[in-house]
């Protein structure tokens, strides 16, 4: 087998998140998978994206002008033997390799050495332009409705605009507790590393009852918004009466805080208020700690939210609620389209 250092260029990036702009006019990539913006660009061009840092090597496919975290790589071809998008899904359905090689004890890292010296065996460049060609349609679909999801958050983030403010306590909301029903086959476990940004999965873990972890304690319920305590998060899980899958195969990290829609909050204000920029600098604002800074039920009640009145409500949930199951159906959809993918990449690679 060939090392991968034969067909590639690879570099670090050179800025820090504290860089970013929030109108920023190129993409700027970190370890994270919610995109930030910058208004430098590092590079131009097409290129694979892999953190350097974290638990979860993810590789990132972009083809144009974007900036660059520090800690993350830019691998470009450096062949005429080898499409840079092929390489994307080689290193994708490789990702395990990254995660066996890091180092580090208490954050895994991943050095040059790591990337020169992996080795590789390339298909001939016709399978590769094949292979780029069908998995690429899936991933187009995938974005395609990722963009249908963004403009419903536009429109929930903009349809709270005007009101004036209370504090969340006003609602008296209906925080989630801890607390599973005992199950007797396996479950999904989700954490908070395994949510980015709203509705977005990338990834869990499969436990039996007994051997779940002690934080996996808390129980998905119909018609309920769920969002990371912890400051500088963007990571919410939204479950209506349609989401069968996360009601009955998934079980929740004690890291989420989960509230449950009534009369008074209505799932799709609850959604609105939870998934906007105003909620996540309220929480960030009332976090509490020095280490790991986060929310608690307390500081909670203190966040400032749209005042609305009875018949607001009922008017607000009239017209936005279709919204709500329309995300649902998106999450799901995304979920089927990446299990294709996933088979794709199984039968390639």
């Amino acid at each position: 087998m060939d090392k991968l250092a034969t067909f590639i260029k690879i570099s670090n990036g050179k800025h820090n998140t504290q860089d970013c702009k929030i109108n920023g006019k190129y993409p700027f990539f970190d370890r994270s998978e919610i995109i930030k913006y910058s208004d430098n660009y590092l590079y131009d061009d097409k290129a694979v994206i892999i953190p350097g840092e974290g638990t979860n090597f993810q590789p990132r496919y972009y083809e144009g002008k974007f900036d660059l975290h520090q800690r993350c790589y830019c691998i470009t071809s450096n062949s005429s033997s080898l499409m840079t998008k092929y390489l994307y899904y080689y290193l994708e359905c490789h990702k395990e390799y990254f995660t066996r090689v890091a180092t580090g004890s208490t954050v895994k890292s991943l050095r040059l050495a790591h990337f020169l010296d992996m080795p590789v065996m390339f298909h001939p460049l016709e399978i590769q332009s094949h292979i780029v060609n069908t998995i690429g349609s899936i991933d187009d679909l995938i974005e395609n409705t990722n963009l249908k999801a963004a403009k419903i958050l536009n429109i929930l983030e903009l349809s709270l605009l005007n009101y004036p403010k209370v504090s969340f306590e006003f609602y008296k909301p209906q925080i989630v507790k801890s607390g599973i029903k005992k199950y007797y086959n396996t479950k999904e476990y989700l954490d908070t590393s395994s949510v980015e940004g709203i509705n977005n999965i990338i990834e869990s873990n499969t436990v039996t009852y007994n051997t779940r972890p002690s934080r996996a304690n808390m129980q998905p319920m119909v018609n309920s918004v769920w969002f990371a305590k912890m400051k500088d998060s963007n990571k919410v899980i939204i479950v209506t009466n349609r989401d069968e899958d996360l009601l009955s195969g998934y079980i929740f990290s004690t890291g989420f805080f989960g509230l449950q829609s009534n009369n008074s909050l209505p799932l799709s204000f609850l959604t609105a208020i939870v998934s906007s920029k105003s909620f996540k600098e309220q929480r960030d604002l009332n976090s509490v700690g020095t280490t790991m800074a986060g929310i608690n039920n307390d500081t909670f009640m203190k966040i400032l939210v749209p005042k609305l009145n009875k018949n607001e409500l009922l008017r607000y949930d009239y017209i936005y609620s279709h919204y709500i199951n329309q995300l649902s159906l998106y999450r799901r959809k995304i979920i089927s389209l990446k299990q294709t993918k996933q088979l794709l990449l199984d039968k390639y690679f």
